[in-house]
């Protein structure tokens, strides 16, 4: 059974004769944009926007027979598992009735000029636009000089959702402050969300030594309470990793901190942040993603 943002590349690509990869991100990200339903997020990339998720579709629709990738293209073999909604469906018509025949360089072009700060990481916009344009990009670049101390969970967010938000806020480094980098998603995951942060040109530092563990989650079930244990245990034998994560703010400017609830209020991250805030020059500011 695939799901429907799979079946969306699907259809995209069935009505095509043949895409390339750089091509088919630039039309779902035209496709998926600023829309009510979104498929899929997008983060700024070698080639402008970008979606990793989008990519491991693509690659479970080839393993599985519904594509075949040859020759640098896409095709679609077996589209006969389609069921997308007639709104979406509408949507994928319009981007293919107004850009399928724009070439790849056309495209891009086009996508980094309507939207530039998806244009901020790319290695192709000086060679593909005018000086006055790539200065129109240049200011859309986050300024890293403005000293924060963000908090982002990971909760709800796909893979892309996540970094994007990393990248446009300037964050230098991610600090991980659970007990186990684990998932049941397996991008946050300690290797892979560290290889996506290297990407992102991000710093990826995991301290499980600030986590609290599964086994004190379910010793204590009243969650004020273990808040309030984890507090006067951090403050009483916390200190190495607390200075550790301050000097991070202090050479770097912009760090995350980061755990998997949305709402930072029910994360302990929010407990450690404001320590570290408290012991910061004046000038920081405290910030939640």
């Amino acid at each position: 059974m695939l799901y429907k943002r799979q079946q969306e590349i699907l259809y995209l690509i069935s009505q095509l004769n043949g895409i390339g990869k750089v091509k088919l991100q630039k039309l779902m990200f035209l496709a998926n944009y600023k829309q009510d339903e979104v498929s899929y997020d997008f983060v700024p990339y070698k080639y402008g926007p970008y979606s990793f998720i989008l990519q491991k579709d693509l690659d479970y629709l080839v393993r599985n027979n519904f594509l075949i990738f040859k020759h640098n293209k896409y095709r679609a073999i077996n589209p006969n598992y389609i069921n997308i909604t007639p709104k979406r469906r509408d949507i994928l018509n319009s981007i293919i009735s107004r850009y399928s025949m724009f070439s790849t360089k056309k495209l891009m072009q086009y996508v980094y000029r309507e939207y530039h700060r998806f244009a901020i990481k790319s290695c192709k916009a000086e060679s593909f636009l005018s000086a006055i344009e790539m200065s129109e990009i240049k200011t859309q670049i986050p300024d890293t000089t403005n000293p924060s101390i963000f908090t982002i969970g990971y909760e709800g967010k796909s893979i892309d959702k996540y970094l994007s938000d990393l990248v446009f806020s300037g964050i230098k480094v991610l600090i991980d402050v659970r007990a186990n980098a684990i998932s049941m998603k397996p991008e946050f995951s300690e290797r892979n969300l560290g290889n996506f942060c290297n990407l992102m040109d991000i710093k990826y530092v995991h301290i499980p030594e600030l986590g609290i563990s599964s086994k004190q989650r379910k010793e204590i079930k009243d969650k004020k309470i273990l808040f309030q244990d984890f507090r006067t245990n951090l403050t009483s034998n916390g200190s190495y990793y607390l200075n550790k994560i301050r000097e991070l703010a202090i050479t770097n400017k912009r760090i995350a901190l980061t755990c998997f609830e949305a709402n930072p209020e029910e994360c302990h991250r929010s407990i450690i942040a404001k320590i570290i805030y408290d012991n910061l020059p004046q000038e920081y500011k405290l910030v939640d993603l």
